[in-house]
């Protein structure tokens, strides 16, 4: 018998971000490090601003 369990939205950034750790450990450690690093200098208001812009900079270039 099959599974059709649909995935919330939530579970699935969760299966990725898994995922994404196992396959790219040392890419995920050096993040992790590097958001550490901001956050003690910055609010996270503002490091969220700048993920944000840094997103927005990555779509525009894929769309181009």
């Amino acid at each position: 018998m099959e599974n059709k369990k649909k995935f919330t939205e939530q579970e699935v950034y969760e299966i990725s971000l898994d995922a994404f750790k196992q396959v790219h450990k040392v890419s995920y450690f050096l993040l992790h490090r590097a958001l550490k690093s901001v956050l003690r200098r910055l609010p996270e208001e503002c490091v969220i601003y700048l993920l944000m812009q840094e997103m927005r900079l990555e779509h525009k270039t894929k769309s181009v």
